[in-house]
């Protein structure tokens, strides 16, 4: 149940409970139901749709797939063809007649160079689009992260507010007992110290708030357009361990090894190709000046694999190769590792959250309720009523943070595992490396 507090006119008295009760709840009690968005409230689905089209990282990333589509072009075009001109004897005595060669020298690339250039450019395509699909979703975790932080952020200072508001009457109500001599001067300055405390916490939640919207905005390099964000339901639940480490191993994060496996292949296949000599083939025509005579010349250039073979190069591509099951076990392990501390804290957040949902919220409702009642039948103090709202007011901050830990919690998993969203639906969901 939500509660808005009226504080009466300062110097106004009280002449009954009936009366002081109709001034101090004249507010609304109503349960917390499906209301139509303001205006100006921002999605996550905006969130992500606005990050996906005006974010840096994405467009970094889509740019340098474009780039490595370009070089996979480019490596399966021939070597250019060298163009030589040679003139001799130039200057020397009359009987040496001058010779003016043209020649075309095309260098013919053996042993598959262009088809491993060609695998490498494809592999390098593949990493590339391994590496954007993981930026999409490092970055729309990053979109879910901050929004879920504005969510909490908003609800703090909701609940910042009716604290204030619960400080603010408690105040009234010491200062007109003070003044019936029914309270201590000392009473008075413990409940405006009070105000103030709440005014401040009040105060801090706004700033948080401001800098909460301004991270999510900077997301997508704009400023805040929007005054509130939508509330983000979740399912607490905490998926088994054993089902979320499966997953894992299918997850972007470990498929990227994948593509890069195929890369350093395709590197072994171009060193391998370079330990072929490739010849190079020259035909032209040659003039004599003197005799005013000419003819055609034919070479052919080959390098002598004598001293070096490429032996050096191709054990280091070998070696990487091989490098790629133990740099993938290592990241496993450590993913592993990772996953597991966030599952715990998953499971702490939900064990939290539920236990304030199902049994501290509930009697702390029946409890305020009960007293609410009781106060009108003269059982109670009014300082037992606010105290009650309090009480009910600071379980449900707790109850917000334990919701902020289980969807930051959430997020870290989601991301691991390359899923859209751990708190809406179960670890079924399918990968969402391609979509928001």
């Amino acid at each position: 149940m939500s509660y808005g507090l009226a504080v009466p006119p300062k110097g106004r008295h009280i002449s009954s409970p009936g009366t002081f009760l109709a001034l101090l709840f004249a507010f609304q009690t109503a349960a917390v139901g499906a209301q139509p968005l303001p205006p100006d409230t921002l999605t996550l689905v905006d969130a992500l749709a606005r990050t996906e089209a005006a974010g840096p990282a994405l467009r970094a990333g889509a740019l340098e797939v474009e780039a490595r589509e370009a070089l996979f072009g480019q490596a399966g075009r021939l070597l250019n063809p060298t163009l030589e001109l040679v003139a001799e004897n130039i200057g020397a005595p009359d009987e040496e007649t001058t010779l003016v060669t043209f020649a075309l020298a095309q260098t013919v690339e053996l042993g598959g160079d262009r088809a491993a250039r060609r695998a490498v450019a494809r592999a390098d395509i593949g990493r590339a689009t391994s590496q954007f699909n993981l930026t999409r979703i490092r970055v729309f975790a990053g979109v879910r992260t901050r929004f879920a932080t504005a969510v909490s952020a908003q609800e703090a200072v909701r609940l910042a507010s009716e604290s204030v508001e619960l400080a603010e009457t408690a105040r009234y109500v010491t200062s007109e007992q003070v003044e019936a001599g029914d309270r201590s001067p000392v009473d008075l300055t413990r409940a405006q110290v009070a105000v103030a405390e709440a005014q401040a916490k009040a105060a801090r939640a706004d700033a948080v708030q401001h800098a909460a919207f301004a991270a999510l905005a900077a997301l997508w390099s704009d400023v805040p357009d929007f005054g509130t964000v939508e509330s983000i339901d979740v399912v607490l639940s905490v998926p088994p361990y054993e089902v979320l480490a499966a997953r894992l191993a299918a997850s972007p994060i470990l498929v990227r090894f994948a593509a890069e496996t195929a890369r350093r292949e395709a590197a072994v296949r171009v060193e391998t190709a370079r330990r072929i000599p490739d010849p190079t083939i020259s035909a032209g025509y040659r003039r004599f000046f003197n005799p005013g005579a000419g003819a055609f010349v034919v070479g052919i250039a080959l390098p002598l694999p004598v001293f070096d073979r490429n032996g050096g190069n191709i054990a280091a591509a070998r070696a990487r190769l091989a490098m790629i099951d133990a740099e993938r076990d290592a990241f496993l392990i450590e993913a592993q590792a990772r996953l597991a501390e966030a599952h715990g804290e998953l499971a702490a957040a939900v064990a939290e959250a539920e236990i304030l949902r199902t049994e501290a919220l509930p009697r702390a409702e029946d409890v305020a309720d009960r007293i609410d009642e009781g106060y009108r039948e003269g059982k109670f103090e009014l300082l037992d009523v606010l105290d009650a709202r309090r009480t009910l007011v600071a379980l449900r901050s707790d109850y917000a943070d334990a919701l902020a830990a289980f969807r930051s919690a959430s997020t870290d998993v989601a991301r691991m595992l390359g899923l859209a969203d751990l708190t809406r639906s179960s670890i079924e969901l399918s990968p969402t490396f391609d979509q928001p």
